[in-house]
Parts: structure tokens; C-alpha cells; sequence
């Protein structure tokens, strides 16, 4: 069984939710994976632990899958490695496909991650950092990936950048609890792919993303098992031909089917 902690549900240009994220738990171990990690990401798992009564901290989400590097999945990055080294004191590892992890550093952090001034003064001794100085690194390759007690496996999707979609099994499950299409265009294939999870955890906005109305004539056994994340402010959850995630929520899925 796989339970899924639902931290944000929101697109790049929402004022009323946090961004798309979510944390994957495995209940036996206490294994947790965070996937994507949006900006202002302390307060994002603060907001979530005072409407799940949940413990969900950075101290203890020692594992980080980013799916793409747009600025509302991974803008909140650079907070939580700074937190992991100077409070918690331990790595994390992150997670993700090569194409990924390789633009991390220059892309996005080395700004303002390259350089810590070891002493409380300008003229002070600095240290040159590296990414691997913050953290691990395990790339997502073709096949199912390792990660504790979890089988991850990953898929390119129909977006701007190298985005990539998950699928998520629980060692020694039958077949995966969880698939998530992060940002993609509508693409039958890969739903296809994800359709062989218990949940599908589906993005819908405009642009290069999926429209609502195309998920709406998916068969109904599917649109069963799926959720909608990543939706803008103007659509009325409550009406929606799709269940929406909630912000807050916790799902459980696996060989039980899905329970919320």
C-alpha cells in the first residue's frame, strides 16, 4: 500500500493553492519520497501537517524526485537543501531522469549556491560548493529504479522542457499504486502507460498542458481512478466531470484499490 500525502494542487499562476506536489509514503517502513518541491517549501509542508495532523517535515523527507525544472516544481529546492545541510545535518538524495538533474545545478542553484562564506565577515574565507556537496544524486534511467522500499519507473512526457512522468510500485506489489503524469499535453499513449496503476494522478490546465474536456471522454473506469492536480484557480472543483485533489488530503492506494 502506498499513501499519498497531497501537499499542492496548483499551477504556476495560482493565488489560491500551493503548487502541484505531493509526498509518497510506504506505512511499514515509514519510507517517504517527495515529489517535485515547490517554492516557499517549508511553509508548503507546514500549511500540509495543519490540515492533515501529519508529521511531514523536511527532517524527515530524506528523498526528492524532481520531475522538471519550471520554477513551480522545483523553485523551493534551494530552500530545502540549505535546511538539510545547516539544520538537519544530513544529505538528502535526489532523484531523476538524467536529462533533469543535469540542468539542476547550473540551471537553477549555482547562483546562489556556489559560494558559503565560512566566516561572519565580508572579508571572510568562502568555501566553492558543488551540488554534491548538498546532496546525493540517483538518476532515473529506462526500467524500474530502486528507491527504498519503492519501484519508481519514469516517462518522457509532451511539455517545454525534459518532464518526465512517474509510475510507482511498492516492492513486491503486482503492479504499480501510482501513476503521475506531471506537466505533459494530452497524449493517449502515456495515459495508456498509467492506466496500469490502482491511481492516476493526472495534470489539467491550458496551453501545453491537457484539457479538462479531453480527460472528460477518457472511459469511465478510468476516470474512476483518476485525479485531477495541478488545475487553475478558475475551475469549480466541486463540478468537475473528474474528482480534483484536495489540498490536504491523504490517499491511500494499492492492491485494496483506493481509499481516501
Amino acid at each position: 500500500m502506498l499513501r499519498i500525502h497531497v501537499t499542492g494542487v496548483g499551477d504556476a499562476f495560482t493565488e489560491r493553492y500551493h503548487n502541484a506536489s505531493l509526498c509518497l509514503e510506504e506505512p511499514a517502513s515509514g519510507f517517504r519520497l517527495m515529489i517535485d518541491c515547490p517554492p516557499a517549501f517549508p511553509r508548503v509542508l507546514a500549511d500540509y501537517r495543519k490540515a492533515s495532523c501529519t508529521d511531514l517535515a523536511v527532517d524527515n523527507i530524506d528523498h526528492l524526485l524532481l520531475t522538471h525544472l519550471h520554477g513551480d516544481h522545483c523553485g523551493g529546492t534551494e530552500a530545502y537543501l540549505y535546511l538539510r545541510r545547516f539544520v538537519v545535518g544530513k544529505k538528502p538524495v535526489l532523484h531523476g531522469a538524467r536529462e533533469v538533474l543535469d540542468g539542476l545545478w547550473e540551471g537553477r542553484l549555482r547562483g546562489g549556491m556556489e559560494e558559503l562564506l565560512l566566516e561572519g565577515r565580508a572579508d571572510g574565507p568562502r568555501r566553492h560548493m558543488e551540488l554534491d556537496d548538498y546532496c546525493e544524486r540517483q538518476v532515473l534511467g529506462p526500467g524500474a529504479t530502486p528507491i527504498g522500499p519503492l519501484l519508481v519507473e519514469r516517462r518522457f512526457t509532451i511539455h517545454h522542457i525534459p518532464t518526465t512522468a512517474v509510475r510507482v510500485t511498492v516492492a513486491g506489489q503486482p503492479r504499480p499504486a501510482l501513476g503521475y503524469s506531471a506537466d505533459t499535453a494530452f497524449d493517449p499513449d502515456l495515459i495508456a502507460w498509467l492506466s496500469e496503476a490502482e491511481l492516476i494522478i493526472h495534470e489539467t490546465n491550458f496551453g501545453v498542458h491537457t484539457p479538462l474536456h479531453l480527460l472528460a471522454e477518457l472511459p469511465q473506469e478510468l476516470r474512476a481512478r483518476m485525479r485531477l492536480i495541478h488545475y487553475p484557480d478558475t475551475l469549480d472543483v466541486d463540478c468537475a466531470p473528474i474528482r480534483c485533489l484536495r489540498q490536504g488530503e491523504v490517499i491511500e492506494a494499492g492492491s485494496a484499490g483506493i481509499r481516501a
